[in-house]
């Protein structure tokens, strides 16, 4: 997966138009089916509280979660990272969508700041791909990230709603592998910082307000 101005991937190319860009996963032999839509356009509507989710602290594993190990494996699915460190999103949350495959991914969770949160900025979202357009989505500098949010066994994932701000953090993912017969593997497309999809084996979800 690319994005505009970015160099081309052998996998696959998202379109982009004038004042426009989208990001989407990407896939080798068999290709993920897409997800069923749940809705497209999202609103910005006035802030909602983050209920049952913790306030951030300095810490971003207050659990001590322990990465995967390449042996470890849910369902399926085993991990590649990209790193022993935990990484950290923060925005506010666009919009949330269920992902049916992989079906490790709990739930994808678009998180912007910036331009993308403007009234004139319209901003879709299918799980595990998004699409953004408008002037007012970079008139100011901001960010847009789709991220996939994958869960230890016995962690369960809080409900996570609309226009909160949060900041979500784990072990950032590389590269998903089914062991199933005759599997292959995904990747999320990657990101450039600002914009694009991230894959986290998720240490801690928490409130920044």
């Amino acid at each position: 997966m690319t994005f505009d101005n970015a160099t081309p991937t052998i996998l696959t190319m998202c379109a982009a138009a004038l004042i426009t860009s989208m990001g989407c996963g990407e896939a080798d032999t068999p290709t993920p089916a897409p997800p069923a839509p749940t809705g497209t356009e999202t609103t910005q509507n006035s802030q909602t509280p983050a209920a049952g989710i913790a306030t951030c602290g300095a810490d971003t594993n207050p659990d001590g979660i322990t990465p995967p190990t390449a042996e470890t494996q849910l369902e399926d699915w085993r991990f590649e990272l990209s790193g022993s460190t935990v990484r950290s999103v923060e925005g506010t949350v666009l919009s949330t969508r269920g992902v049916t495959n992989p079906r490790v991914i709990e739930q994808a969770v678009l998180v912007g700041s910036g331009g993308f949160l403007e009234s004139g900025c319209s901003v879709t979202h299918s799980g595990t791909s998004y699409s953004w357009s408008g002037i007012a989505c970079q008139d100011t500098p901001g960010t847009l990230l789709n991220v996939f949010l994958v869960l230890d066994e016995g962690v369960d994932l809080p409900t996570i709603r609309q226009d909160t701000r949060l900041r979500l953090s784990g072990f950032e993912i590389d590269r998903f592998k089914d062991y199933s017969a005759g599997g292959g593997y995904w990747q999320d497309g990657g990101d450039r910082g600002t914009e694009g999809q991230v894959s986290l084996w998720v240490t801690q979800i928490c409130a920044l307000d």
